[in-house]
């Protein structure tokens, strides 16, 4: 059904490079056990996206290897293999967890814990066992380089007028908006002339605001303006982040008030966005840097918009009111 490659360096790898490539390939042998094509649209699915992540996880080795993105293919191919095998024995699914929050190399993360990140408000994030114990003894976690980035990254705000933040180097990056109370924030990418250039409408529900919008490009920097339209301003922090801090959606659904962008991992194949509130809805596919590739679901005001699954990858949820994502179960 499909060859396994073995990629030849002109160097001789570290030892770090080396045990990256003995995963990879370990992990083609792995999905060689699977000669034929599944019958279900669901285990068709997940041998898909193994074997995309296999390409993904051989490809990140090219060249200087980088070992997150390897990692972190690595492991997405590994849970929906893990998934596959499951469908096909009869087993339950297996509960999955990403790989640790502050490090990949870390390996799976083990539970959840809330962490107080350079703002100070507390965040509910994925760790490993070591981790957890760190952060259970008030010890500091031992981060990677890409996350001490990212929160370094952190911006505090409290005006409208023109801030910059700094870009983490892992792509694709997301810029995270946090508030302290609930509120509506709009929130406006510039160009180099300063002019808009993109507009996003961010909370407007019950909860404080955190919401992620995305940002595309190889730039390093990014300059925008924040505003709220209801008058006064809440205490607010902008952060750039990578892209493994967006929430996946699986088949439980989520719920949320304005404009995210979230990482679309269900299996099931009839899905409702339900949108509450005025203005306009849509749901687009962006590409594996976050840029927009089509619409897939759009509306106006209260609406429930029926829709086919659009496969796993990234999305963006574009709303001014309060959305629900679940299968139809109808």
């Amino acid at each position: 059904m499909w060859e396994k490659t073995s990629k030849r360096r002109d160097h001789r790898p570290d030892a770090d490079a080396a045990d990256l490539e003995a995963q990879v390939i370990a992990f083609g042998e792995s999905l060689q056990a699977h000669t034929a094509t599944p019958d279900d649209a669901k285990s068709r699915r997940d041998l898909s996206r193994a074997l995309d992540a296999y390409d993904a996880a051989t490809k990140a080795l090219d060249g200087t290897p980088d070992a997150e993105r390897t990692l972190r293919a690595l492991h997405t191919g590994r849970q929906a293999l893990d998934r596959l095998n499951a469908r096909l024995t009869g087993r339950p699914r297996p509960q999955q967890l990403p790989l640790c929050f502050f490090d990949a190399r870390h390996g799976p993360a083990t539970t959840h814990a809330r962490w107080g990140s350079s703002n100070g408000r507390p965040i509910t994030i994925a760790v490993c066992a070591a981790d957890a114990l760190h952060l259970k003894e008030g010890r500091a976690p031992h981060m990677s380089r890409t996350v001490q980035e990212a929160f370094a990254s952190e911006l505090p705000g409290g005006s409208t007028t023109s801030h910059q933040v700094e870009l983490p180097r892992e792509r694709p990056r997301v810029l995270i908006v946090r508030t302290e109370r609930p509120a509506r924030v709009e929130l406006r990418f510039e160009n180099k002339d300063r002019r808009s250039s993109r507009f996003y409408a961010l909370g407007g529900g019950p909860d404080p605001v955190v919401a992620r919008v995305p940002a595309p490009g190889t730039r390093r920097t990014l300059r925008f303006t924040a505003t709220f339209p209801d008058g006064e301003a809440a205490a607010w922090t902008v952060s750039a982040e990578p892209a493994h801090t967006i929430p996946n959606v699986d088949d439980d659904g989520r719920r949320g008030d304005g404009s995210d962008v979230i990482r679309f991992e269900g299996t099931a194949e009839a899905w409702i966005l339900r949108h509450r509130g005025r203005g306009q809805v849509a749901l687009e596919a962006l590409d594996d840097d976050l840029a927009f590739v089509a619409s897939v679901a759009s509306g106006d005001g209260d609406v429930d918009l029926e829709f086919r699954s659009p496969g796993p990858g990234y999305y963006q949820l574009r709303a001014h009111g309060t959305w629900l994502l679940h299968p139809d179960r109808s």
